[in-house]
């Protein structure tokens, strides 16, 4: 019995091995193709906080805002980006609605686009872009900082005192998306004054006589003074003299409130030919006019100034020189 098994066993193991030791069929490789495709939309872009380089605006000066934007599809894919600068009167933030119209004192519009570079609303005034100072990021970058530089007109209304600031508030727009926006609030812009006396050929008496008195007319009384102010804000018109006036050969006279003594004399002012409601000229600055508001660029050009003078009894005969100065000040409302 035990033989049979082994023969049975040996049996099959050779004809294992013949199976094994057949050549078996090869199979050619092969393979197949078909079109394939997928498509990218566009990402929103995104905007982070905005920055000043100061809290406060000044008027007729430099200033800049920088704009951090990030885009996953790079900054090319960015259209426009829009900054409004504006006023507001009490301080609460509210973002603008898009309508509004812009003007020269209090609502401004800035825009960038790839082709144009940065552009601003209204044109023709003295707002500005400082086109030397801004700076634009590699578009081909993922991420970067816009920085827009520009200039304030001087007559960008000012918000020192009381509840007043500026705002600022963005939309970047890649022309696919939702726009996204970004804003910051509460910038002080700076109170701006400016002067300029028109009468450039000054202020001559000629030949007067000792002991003349303040008078309406001549020969007291220059007038026609002209003086034009520009100002963003409330501001006071000013004047004040020298205290003392070099005569052309050793004489001096001496500015008072009163001429009360040999060589002084006294010098009255205003914006009138009111002599009533005139003030005294010192080397201090006095008011002749502190009702002064908002004004438009080309200023406010007041006409009718009269400077009024009155000598001492006893003076010296010469041709006596000095100065007389006109300041805006900032005043209150």
């Amino acid at each position: 019995m035990n033989l049979k098994l082994r023969a049975v066993f040996s049996m099959i193991a050779i004809v294992s091995l013949a199976l094994a030791l057949t050549p078996g069929v090869a199979l050619a490789a092969s393979s197949g193709s078909m079109d394939s495709s997928f498509s990218c939309g566009s990402a929103q872009p995104e905007v982070g906080t905005i920055t000043t380089g100061d809290d406060t605006i000044y008027p007729g000066q430099s200033n800049t805002i920088t704009i951090p934007v990030s885009d996953s599809n790079t900054l090319a894919d960015i259209e426009s980006i829009t900054v409004y600068l504006y006023y507001d009167a009490d301080g609460n933030f509210v973002a603008p609605t898009g309508t509004e119209i812009p003007n020269v004192h209090t609502f401004v519009i800035l825009t960038w686009t790839p082709e144009d570079g940065w552009t601003i609303e209204p044109s023709g005034t003295m707002w500005a872009i400082d086109t030397a100072n801004c700076l634009t990021p590699d578009m081909g970058s993922t991420s970067g900082d816009f920085v827009l530089a520009y200039i304030p007109s001087p007559v960008a209304q000012e918000s020192v005192s009381g509840p007043a600031e500026w705002h600022i508030f963005v939309v970047v727009d890649d022309g696919t998306t939702e726009p996204v926006t970004s804003y910051t609030e509460g910038l002080e812009m700076a109170w701006y004054g400016s002067v300029a006396i028109n009468t450039v050929d000054g202020v001559h008496w000629g030949e007067v006589t000792p002991g003349m008195l303040f008078a309406e007319g001549a020969p007291s009384e220059k007038d026609n003074i002209s003086v034009t102010y520009i100002c963003n804000g409330a501001y006071d018109e000013q004047v004040a003299s020298t205290a003392t006036w070099e005569g052309g050969e050793t004489a001096t006279a001496t500015l008072t409130a009163d001429a009360a003594n040999p060589n002084e004399f006294a010098l009255r002012a205003d914006d009138t030919t009111n002599l009533v409601s005139a003030v005294t000229v010192s080397t201090s600055y006095a008011a002749i006019d502190d009702t002064g508001t908002i004004t438009e660029e080309a200023g406010d050009t007041v006409l009718t100034n009269s400077i009024w003078l009155q000598l001492h009894s006893t003076f010296a005969s010469d041709t006596y020189a000095g100065a007389i100065f006109y300041q805006i000040a900032q005043g209150t409302y």
